[in-house]
């Protein structure tokens, strides 16, 4: 994960360039066990290489709220990217959201929301291809990040 977070090329689409990581900032953001309650972190292979990194949880209520969903519907988060770029546009992101869907809907999910920042053409396709709908904009510090939505 650390080749992929320092790579400019990654995080032109993933953090942005402005925001490269180190050992701790991989190791704070992805591995701590802080206000991680539920949180399921899966690296990615494809055809056996190691190609991304995906993650997906129960939202808590507050978020739910923030998103406009009532307290008692189940709804899960996901985050995904495809660190090797040149896995890029082959449809590994699609797959990804289009199983953990279908997974977190067995787990009795009724919605599952991503985040994505405005002009983020790889997750944008991997959301479109598994029928995400625009749910709602958050102002952010780098670029407006909108709310997806899919009914499971």
């Amino acid at each position: 994960m650390l080749k992929w977070l320092s790579d400019e090329q990654v995080l032109a689409f993933y953090e942005g360039r402005d925001r490269p990581h180190d050992a701790a900032l991989v190791q704070e953001h992805f591995y701590s066990t802080d206000d991680d309650e539920g949180v399921t972190r899966c690296l990615v292979c494809h055809e056996a290489v190691l190609v991304g990194y995906l993650q997906f949880y129960p939202l808590d209520p507050a978020t739910k709220e923030e998103y406009g969903y009532a307290k008692d519907t189940i709804v899960y988060g996901m985050d995904q990217f495809i660190g090797e770029p040149t896995y890029w546009n082959r449809g590994i992101g699609a797959d990804l959201v289009q199983a953990v869907i279908r997974y977190v809907h067995q787990l009795g999910a009724a919605v599952v929301v991503m985040d994505r920042k405005n002009g983020t053409n790889g997750r944008s396709a991997a959301m479109k291809n598994a029928v995400f709908a625009k749910r709602k904009s958050f102002p952010g510090t780098s670029g407006t990040k909108e709310a997806c939505a899919i009914a499971c």
